[in-house]
């Protein structure tokens, strides 16, 4: 009797909880808000290239951020088209959310900056 009684407080505790959470929707960005400002240089097929007479960047790099973005809770990617050599100075300067390339990792940009495992080797 007292190991069912032991069980059924600890359900109505389990359930009388799980309504005291924080509401975190309400406070973030509605969806239709949310863009993420991705800089790219498209010039590297297969990872990243653009289109120019669909006006669009396609390649596995685009494919793959867009599916972060979504699973982040952004409904938009926003790309923008940048020289290789203007895409870190552009980050410093938030000019974008994120700068993306087939970019090496290295020891010095390790220091300033975040960057994914590698999952592509160049040949």
């Amino acid at each position: 009797m007292k190991k069912m009684l032991f069980i059924l407080v600890s359900m109505l505790c389990l359930l009388l909880s799980a309504g005291c959470g924080s509401d975190k929707q309400a406070t973030q960005t509605p969806a239709a808000d949310k863009v993420l400002r991705v800089a790219t240089s498209p010039a590297s097929p297969p990872f990243e290239l653009y289109l120019k007479e669909q006006n669009k960047f396609t390649g596995f790099d685009i494919d793959l951020i867009n599916d972060v973005a979504k699973k982040m809770g952004y409904n938009k990617v926003e790309f923008i088209n940048t020289p290789f050599d203007e895409l870190l100075p552009g980050l410093n300067h938030k000019k974008y959310d994120i700068a993306m390339n087939n970019f090496s990792k290295t020891k010095a940009r390790s220091i300033d900056y975040a960057a994914s495992d590698s999952y592509a080797k160049a040949a």
